[in-house]
């Protein structure tokens, strides 16, 4: 059984926060509920471009607002790819995650139900997941967990070790017994992922170095990993300081993983051309 540190200081850094829901006035999204650990409602907002598109299970951040994953969205979109956009305990009003535990569960749980719906609801389009900042964790999670459920990672901001991060937060670690053996656990996670793995990095991230990030990519157990550094970003939102080179990074890595980059699609879409 898997033991999480359970620190107040620490669940108050990562989870005691508050953020407004999605936006209201989203368009184009599809509204979805599931459920938390403890039977709690949780909104996903999943945005569609074509039924048969790749689909990206988005893991956000658990402090930027939500409402800027609705613009971000349609981004994804114009380049052809359905998001579906999960949020946590505590947005929209509800009561929080306490622990690193919760935490966890609720990231597997809300897993396991998006790939449901999607799989009920027939959009068959290869299955990516990604994660930012404290969602990469759970996004390194639960491929780790289920390597044969999706594609592809992406990351954008991960962290590698637990105490490099925390210290870099203002928290005291010295005190804090096995915490890199019961935090996140990132880099022997990592370790097992073979799956194709694309990575992003803010330059100017001041909470998680370019060598932990680094890090986080040398441990990565994929052949088929890319590693990128978007020149001018912070932590949040690369797509911003990316701009269009961001989407259509990720957009090439997708196509690649469902076939629609091999020679066979490319001499078919050539051929089909000279028809005309």
């Amino acid at each position: 059984m898997t033991h999480f540190i359970d620190n107040s200081e620490i669940n108050a850094l990562l989870f005691d926060h508050k953020r407004n829901g999605f936006a209201l006035s989203a368009k184009n999204a599809k509204v979805l509920t599931f459920k938390d650990s403890d039977s709690n409602p949780i909104v996903a907002h999943y945005y569609v471009s074509e039924k048969k598109s790749p689909n990206i299970i988005f893991f956000p951040s658990a402090e930027s607002p939500l409402e800027q994953f609705d613009k971000m969205a349609s981004s994804y979109n114009q380049q052809g790819l359905n998001v579906l956009i999960l949020s946590y305990r505590g947005d929209n009003g509800g009561s929080g995650i306490s622990t690193l535990e919760e935490f966890y569960e609720d990231g597997r749980l809300l897993f396991e139900q998006a790939v449901a719906w999607l799989t009920d609801n027939e959009y068959v389009g290869g299955r990516f997941v990604m994660g930012q900042s404290l969602g990469a964790v759970l996004a390194i999670d639960v491929v780790e967990r289920n390597p044969d459920m999706v594609k592809g990672l992406l990351l954008e901001s991960g962290m590698g070790r637990t105490v490099d991060y925390l210290k870099n937060r203002g928290i005291e670690t010295d005190n804090i017994p096995d915490l890199e053996e019961h935090g996140f656990c990132n880099l022997e996670k990592i370790e097992k992922i073979e799956l194709a793995t694309l990575i992003f990095h803010g330059a100017q991230d001041a909470w998680i170095s370019i060598v932990e990030a680094e890090t986080l990519q040398a441990c990565c157990g994929a052949r088929a990993k890319q590693f990128f550094v978007i020149p001018g970003a912070k932590h949040d939102f690369l797509y911003k300081s990316g701009e269009q080179l961001y989407f259509e990074m990720i957009k090439k890595f997708t196509d690649t993983l469902c076939g629609v980059n091999t020679w066979r699609q490319k001499r078919k879409k050539y051929l089909e051309a000279q028809e005309r």
